[in-house]
């Protein structure tokens, strides 16, 4: 089932999966497509060669691996009513809002459930993403309110998908920090600089 489309524009980009953003992630069983799986739910983290990046699974269908996999990577069109358009509008609401264990649980599952279903709301009991077991009520919660904020999205750019390309990988979805996030960080890594010029 192919269910993402990868944006006209795309880079190829190298990336090493080193663990979870928390140190742990939840874990859960689901049911996708018929084939039942119990999964880490929550945001990883890679390292690309010269920097870092933290992603949501795209793919729960796929297992990782530590190596260094071959991937492109391309802005999602958020507007063409797909299922890929409605996880990342759902990522570029709630990523930076998800910040404990059952909100990052909530988010994955909100993800997965546009991508496999790309329905009005959250199901997680019917459609072709079930939640078989181990997701608290907190979890759940979060999922929907996600999906939902998702849904009345009005965002249209500022997610990447990293699609990978043979085994090993795993596709992710990623925040692209916006302008002002950038020009806030640039502020700090000056104002290190410059307090490292003024303690020589």
């Amino acid at each position: 089932m192919s269910i993402l489309a990868v944006a006209s524009v795309a880079n190829a980009q190298s990336l090493k999966f080193t663990g979870a953003q928390l140190g742990s992630i939840n874990s859960g069983t689901i049911n996708v497509n018929g084939t039942t799986e119990t999964v880490g739910m929550g945001a990883l983290t890679f390292s690309t060669g010269s920097g870092s990046i933290v992603s949501y699974c795209a793919d729960a269908t796929s297992f990782l691996n530590s190596n260094s996999n071959p991937y492109t990577v391309g802005p999602v069109n958020m507007t063409n009513g797909t299922g890929l358009a409605l996880a990342a509008r759902i990522m570029s609401s709630s990523f930076t809002s998800a910040t404990s264990a059952d909100q990052q649980q909530g988010l994955q599952l909100a993800v997965w459930d546009a991508l496999y279903d790309n329905g009005a709301s959250f199901n997680g009991t019917a459609g072709n993403l079930k939640v078989v077991s181990g997701v608290g009520a907190s979890a759940l919660s979060f999922a929907s309110s996600y999906y939902s904020a998702g849904v009345n999205s009005s965002a249209t750019s500022g997610v990447e998908l990293f699609k990978a390309q043979g085994g090993g990988g795993q596709d992710q979805l990623h925040v692209v920090p916006e302008p002002a996030s950038l020009a806030v960080l640039g502020l700090g890594v000056v104002g290190l600089i410059r307090r490292r010029r003024t303690t020589k």
